[in-house]
Order: C-alpha cells, then structure tokens, then sequence
C-alpha cells in the first residue's frame, strides 16, 4: 500500500470477539476499494487479537494495531496519528456500514470542501442484526451548530472527517470520557462547516441490557464539561481543559476551586444514581444544590439521574444519618423537575437506547473503554 489512500477508516476494538468479524466484512465489501482500515486493539483479553490477524491476512488494506489497554481516547489518537489518508471515517466494533456508505461520504466531501464534519442517518440493530429503529438527526449546518449546544446530532460511528484539520485541533481529549466526540464536534464547529447525509449509512447496533449507570453518570457529567469548556472558549478565548491530561473526578475536593466547581457540585448528588457509589458517600459532606444556582440548564439524563439517586436512597435506608439523607432527597426532587433543554427537534431515541439528551449512547464498551 505504497499510495495514499482516499480514506482511512478508524476502528478501536477492545474484546469484540462478538460482532467483530460482521463489522470487518462490512468494510471489506464497500464498493469503494481505495482505502485503509486501522484497527486499534486496545489490550483485548478474547479472541479479537487472532480474528484480527486473520483478517490482515486476506486484506492487505487492514492494518492491526495492538497497544496496552489505555482506554478508547489513546486508541482514537493512536489510529489518528496513524491514518494516511486525507480523510477518516470512524466505525465501531459492533457497528456495521452499508455498502455504499464509504462512496456516499466520499463523493459528498468531494463536492463540499468546505465540509469538515459529515455525518449519517442510521438504521438501529438489535444483537441478532434486526432493525428495529432508526437515528434520524438533523442535517444542516446552522440546525447542527445549534443542537450540539445542548446535545449530540452526531452518531460516532458514522462519521467522516478531515484528517488534518481534527490533527489541528488536538485531535480526541481524555477529560471527556465516554463522551470525546461531542466535544471534539464543539470544537470543529467554531472552525469549519457540519453536515449529516439524509440517509441511513450504518447499522447502528445498541444492546441496552450490558447499560452501566457509572458510565451514564460520567458519560453525562462529560457532557456538562464540553459545554462548560465550550463555553469559556467562547467567552474567555481559552479553554483550560487544554492542560487536562485524565477525566476530572468531580468527588475530589479540590474540584470546589475549578472551573467546574458548579457540573462537580450537581454530580456529586447525581452520582448517587450509581448504587455502588452510595456505600463510599459521606451523606452529611454532600452540599444541597439549587437548580436555580447551577447557571446551566439540566437535561433529561440528569433529570433521569436524579430519580434513580432518589431511588437508590431510599433502597439503602440504613445508610446515612435520617436528616441529611431527607435533605439529599429533596435536592435531588428538585433537580428531577428542573428546567430543561430546549427540544432538540431529532426523532425520538430508538427503545434501549441512551436515556435523555446525553450525547451518544450507553451500551456494552466494545471500542477501548
């Protein structure tokens, strides 16, 4: 593979022994044949590394990259840095492409320069392959700024873009975990021009039963932090999650003197969502929180959150002293019936899929986590 290929597709896998060889046949099968596909195995522990090494060995185009399991941003930057063409195209190891959706992509790009970011409709599958729903995002420009102030119009695994630009930017940010790509989607917005194709071009496979609440709870404070960091972009001119090397964990104290002091304050109630966190929570150290003193609007997840924190409270009635847990409680009432996000004007999400606003989805991590 000695030229420069039209495209190089993007896939970080870690233990997708599963649906991993359905999703590498669909991108053997496009109906274009110039491109490269890097799979980045992120320290798998199953069958993917042997999977992979067969695949390489029919299709010279596919490139296998192993590496220690460092989580998907170090595996999205490897394959970034990797990438020889002028274009990336990400897939998901439990994902598949149509056939044509490399060529759809690829002609649009052509005919827009201007365009950094391409999205897709997709066709939601099941774990058999069923279709039983469909993402049906917005598709122009000024539609796509506006939503990715509050949400996500993107579907990851679907996307195309301009290789150098995404290098010039930074590429992937690790202190967004679970939710790297909607803020480097807020970043390509204040630089170049969006676009979604108005049609299905990926099988977008969601298996809701494998749903972690401690991913939906950091999946959804990272959401909050690309909107706070985004925020000061744009008001301030600089961002200080530059110098973020990991996630913040909003539990610490020191968060109280960040600039996130406020997303650290509302998570540390909304983390209780998360059953296991309840055992470790000092209920008396937990400050009330005020919807009105948050200066950002809550969405559905975090309403969503806060009812299942409610919940678990009150499973867990020998935990905590009686008056600070009824004052939890009610800090958490209120943030349940908190204003929310303006509506989105998207579809509603397929059944199983990700709960509210939160960009992206919550589903079994085959790509890194």
């Amino acid at each position: 593979m000695a030229s420069t290929p039209a495209v190089s597709v993007l896939m970080p896998v870690r233990n997708g022994e599963r649906w991993l060889e359905q999703s590498l046949r669909s991108i053997a099968q496009q109906t274009v044949r110039d491109f490269e596909f890097l799979v980045v195995d992120n320290g798998s522990t199953d069958r993917t590394p042997e999977i992979l090494a067969r695949a390489c060995a029919d299709d010279e185009r596919l490139v296998a990259l192993s590496e220690p399991h460092r989580g998907i941003v170090p595996a999205l930057n490897t394959g970034l840095a990797a990438a020889r063409a002028p274009l990336i195209a990400r897939l998901d190891a439990d994902d598949m492409a149509m056939p044509n959706r490399l060529e759809r992509q690829l002609e649009f790009m052509a005919r827009h320069p201007d365009v950094g970011l391409l999205g897709s409709w997709a066709d939601v599958i099941d774990t058999r392959g069923k279709v039983y729903g469909h993402r049906r995002p917005v598709t122009g420009h000024d539609d796509l700024v506006r939503i990715l102030k509050f949400s996500n119009p993107f579907i990851h695994p679907a996307v195309m873009f301009r290789t150098g630009l995404v290098r010039q930017l930074g590429g992937y940010r690790a202190a967004f975990e679970v939710s790297e790509d909607y803020d480097l989607w807020l970043r390509m917005a204040e630089v170049t021009v969006l676009a979604n194709l108005p049609e299905p071009l990926v099988f977008y496979r969601l298996h809701a039963g494998n749903l972690m609440f401690r991913k939906v709870v950091r999946q959804s404070f990272s959401v909050h932090l690309a909107q706070c960091s985004a925020r000061l972009r744009r008001d301030l001119g600089r961002d200080p999650v530059d110098a973020m090397l990991e996630a913040p964990r909003w539990w610490e104290p020191d968060s109280d003197n960040s600039f996130y002091a406020k997303e650290a304050r509302l998570f540390r109630l909304l983390g209780l969502a998360d059953r296991k966190a309840i055992e470790y929570v000092d209920f008396d150290a937990i400050e009330s929180v005020d919807p009105a003193d948050l200066g950002f609007a809550l969405n559905g997840t975090d309403r969503k959150l806060a009812r299942r924190a409610i919940a678990n409270l009150v499973l867990r009635s020998g935990l905590g002293r009686p008056k600070a847990r009824l004052r939890l409680i009610n800090s958490l009432w209120r943030l349940s019936n908190a204003r929310g996000q303006p509506p989105a004007r998207d579809p509603a999400p397929a059944p199983g899929s990700a709960p509210g606003n939160v960009p992206g989805r919550a589903r079994a991590d085959l790509s890194g986590n």
